[in-house]
């Protein structure tokens, strides 16, 4: 039986909280209770850093909810605002608001993917399949981790356009600053290896100093 097509696999809303804030906000947020369409990511000193890291998400292309978790001024919130963030919510809220916060985002993200997604947002010969965790072409399947198939969904949504390094150590990890890592490389490569052995037609290259592009 063929492969039933994935759903678009980046997250419905990237949580953004400020590294300070309660940690039970954290662990309610990570629970097995809250959507997997949630990303959330730590982040410290959120509001000296907090446009470039929301900046840096948009130029991913990434069109889901942004929503910011930190006790900010008034001009912090601005600013926030209007680099992108489509919420800034004071942890004093209180947990259960917060969450139902989030999740009325990320239902309205939802519901708008599925009304203005077009054609083409992945590639016609190559599925990436969430529920099995696979990649799959022309009937040939790899298996993929779930962080390889997070780096896939990113690459696949930017086919044919430069995914910067530091994006996907935002996007994957939530390292927002300058960093030697060689954790990206180690996946790219075994990415690499699994298109090769299902033949898949889409090539990953390195372009060196700047990124990764998944030609199509």
């Amino acid at each position: 039986m063929p492969p039933t097509p994935a759903s678009p696999t980046t997250p419905a809303c990237i949580v953004l909280i400020d590294a300070v804030a309660d940690r039970l906000i954290t662990q309610q947020l990570n629970s097995p209770d809250i959507p997997p369409a949630i990303e959330v990511v730590d982040v410290r000193a959120i509001d000296q850093r907090g446009r470039d890291i929301i900046e840096a998400l948009r130029a991913t292309r990434f069109t889901g909810g942004l929503v910011i978790i930190s006790q900010s001024t008034a001009e912090d919130r601005v600013a926030l605002l209007d680099a992108g963030a489509d919420h800034v919510l004071d942890p004093s809220r209180g947990v259960n608001e917060l969450i139902a916060w989030i999740r009325s985002i990320t239902r309205r993200t939802q519901l708008d993917r599925r009304t203005h997604l077009l054609p083409g947002h992945l590639d016609p010969t190559l599925t990436l399949c969430t529920h099995t965790n696979s990649i799959v072409n022309n009937g040939l399947r790899a298996d993929v981790t779930e962080t390889e198939r997070k780096i896939l969904a990113v690459l696949l949504r930017n086919r044919g356009n430069i995914v910067h390094r530091h994006h996907l150590l935002m996007v994957i990890w939530g390292i927002t600053c300058d960093s030697t890592t060689n954790v990206l490389n180690a996946y790219i490569w075994s990415i690499r290896r699994k298109l090769a052995t299902i033949h898949a037609p889409s090539a990953l290259q390195t372009i060196r100093g700047k990124g990764f592009v998944l030609m199509t």
